[in-house]
Protein backbone atom coordinates (compact mmCIF):
# COMPACT_ATOMS: atom_id res chain seq x y z
CA UNK A 1 0.00 0.00 0.00
CA UNK A 2 2.61 2.10 0.41
CA UNK A 3 4.35 2.03 -2.81
CA UNK A 4 0.68 2.99 -4.46
CA UNK A 5 0.21 6.06 -1.68
CA UNK A 6 3.66 7.26 -2.65
CA UNK A 7 2.65 6.94 -6.40
CA UNK A 8 -0.63 8.72 -5.97
CA UNK A 9 1.24 11.69 -4.05
CA UNK A 10 3.70 11.84 -7.41
CA UNK A 11 0.69 12.16 -9.40
CA UNK A 12 -0.85 14.33 -7.69
CA UNK A 13 2.05 16.54 -7.67
CA UNK A 14 3.14 16.43 -11.22
CA UNK A 15 -0.43 17.22 -11.88
CA UNK A 16 -0.16 20.61 -9.77
CA UNK A 17 3.32 21.33 -10.36
CA UNK A 18 2.63 22.49 -14.04
CA UNK A 19 0.22 25.91 -12.81
CA UNK A 20 3.32 27.19 -10.88
CA UNK A 21 6.34 26.02 -13.29
CA UNK A 22 5.28 29.04 -15.89
CA UNK A 23 8.47 30.79 -16.78
CA UNK A 24 9.99 33.83 -19.30
CA UNK A 25 11.47 32.68 -22.36
CA UNK A 26 13.94 34.40 -24.57
CA UNK A 27 15.26 33.18 -28.18
CA UNK A 28 18.58 35.18 -29.79
CA UNK A 29 19.47 34.15 -33.36
CA UNK A 30 22.86 36.02 -34.70
CA UNK A 31 24.87 35.68 -37.86
CA UNK A 32 27.42 38.42 -38.72
CA UNK A 33 29.99 39.79 -36.96
CA UNK A 34 29.88 42.14 -33.73
CA UNK A 35 26.34 41.81 -32.84
CA UNK A 36 24.86 42.48 -29.76
CA UNK A 37 21.24 41.80 -27.37
CA UNK A 38 20.18 41.99 -24.41
CA UNK A 39 17.09 40.96 -23.08
CA UNK A 40 15.68 41.56 -19.38
CA UNK A 41 12.29 39.44 -18.33
CA UNK A 42 10.43 40.45 -15.07
CA UNK A 43 7.06 38.54 -14.79
CA UNK A 44 5.94 35.69 -16.00
CA UNK A 45 4.95 34.01 -19.37
CA UNK A 46 7.43 36.98 -21.45
CA UNK A 47 8.61 35.67 -24.69
CA UNK A 48 10.91 37.60 -26.79
CA UNK A 49 12.67 37.12 -29.84
CA UNK A 50 15.56 38.31 -31.55
CA UNK A 51 17.19 37.85 -34.80
CA UNK A 52 20.07 39.68 -35.94
CA UNK A 53 21.64 39.32 -39.79
CA UNK A 54 24.82 41.73 -40.76
CA UNK A 55 27.53 43.10 -38.49
CA UNK A 56 27.31 45.85 -35.61
CA UNK A 57 22.89 45.46 -34.87
CA UNK A 58 22.77 46.17 -31.78
CA UNK A 59 18.93 45.37 -30.10
CA UNK A 60 17.54 45.51 -26.21
CA UNK A 61 14.31 44.08 -25.40
CA UNK A 62 12.79 44.66 -21.75
CA UNK A 63 9.43 43.03 -20.47
CA UNK A 64 7.79 43.06 -17.02
CA UNK A 65 4.35 41.86 -16.57
CA UNK A 66 2.85 38.60 -17.38
CA UNK A 67 2.14 37.13 -21.09
CA UNK A 68 3.68 40.02 -22.94
CA UNK A 69 5.99 39.03 -26.95
CA UNK A 70 8.50 41.17 -28.45
CA UNK A 71 10.00 40.48 -31.46
CA UNK A 72 13.20 41.74 -33.03
CA UNK A 73 14.28 41.75 -36.77
CA UNK A 74 17.17 43.37 -38.08
CA UNK A 75 19.02 42.68 -41.24
CA UNK A 76 22.00 44.69 -42.69
CA UNK A 77 24.13 46.82 -41.59
CA UNK A 78 24.17 49.99 -39.27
Amino acid sequence: RKIILAGASTLALSMVTPAFAQSNTSVIDQSGGTNTAEVTQDGIGNDSDIDQDGSANTATVAQDGTDGTAGVLQNGNT
